[in-house]
């Protein structure tokens, strides 16, 4: 007997407009991905959660690493952006 295992990741960004904008660019990606089931909420103004069900541990971890990489590269992204404007 199979048992899914799951997951919550919780994320909180202090910045509204950057967690709403993170929350917007992960749509596509929670949307497209097959091998697990993955749903995206956005409950207040700060956190975005994701609710992960994996058919493995390592299923689970690899996806769990995946949005989380995805993430930091939106973090990073906007990160630099605010240093171009801040530059000009």
């Amino acid at each position: 007997m199979e048992f899914p295992i799951k997951s919550k990741l919780i994320i909180n960004i202090d910045d509204p407009i950057l967690a709403d904008n993170i929350y917007r660019i992960l749509i596509p990606e929670v949307k497209t991905t097959k091998s697990s089931k993955i749903s995206i909420v956005k409950n207040n103004d700060n956190n975005v959660i994701l609710y992960i069900e994996a058919k493995t541990i390592p299923g689970l971890r690899a996806i769990l690493n995946s949005y989380l990489r995805w993430i930091n590269s939106c973090l990073d992204v906007f990160s630099l952006k605010e240093k171009c404007l801040q530059n000009k």
